[in-house]
């Protein structure tokens, strides 16, 4: 499920998706290019307790835990193309961002 919304000049697009539980990399296509990513999830068991992610177009990544403590880092776990998103879903610590059966959401200022 993906809903617009415009705010002077830039576009905002939220959506969500249910995790599957494997290790994989899958695109999430919202039809534009992100500037910003802010991912959110409500699983908090398993390899990982990352509550959210934020993701910005250079490739910095800031995730918070259960106790709102945030990391910042660079990666190419998450990266921007012109249609969307990409997340190498891996064991951990992205793990909690594709728990089967968790859902994932995502806000996107493009």
């Amino acid at each position: 499920k993906i809903e617009a919304a415009l705010l002077q000049g830039l576009r905002i697009i939220t959506g969500t998706y249910t995790g599957t539980g494997t290790s994989e990399t899958i695109h999430y296509s919202i039809g534009a290019r992100p500037r910003l990513l802010v991912l959110g999830t409500d699983n908090a068991t398993g390899n990982s307790n990352h509550r959210g992610l934020i993701v910005t177009e250079n490739g910095i990544h800031i995730r918070f835990n259960l106790n709102n403590s945030p990391s910042v880092f660079y990666s190419d776990i998450v990266t921007f193309d012109d249609d969307g998103f990409t997340i190498v879903h891996t064991t951990t610590p992205y793990s909690g961002f594709n728990k089967e059966g968790s859902e994932q959401r995502y806000w996107v200022l493009c």
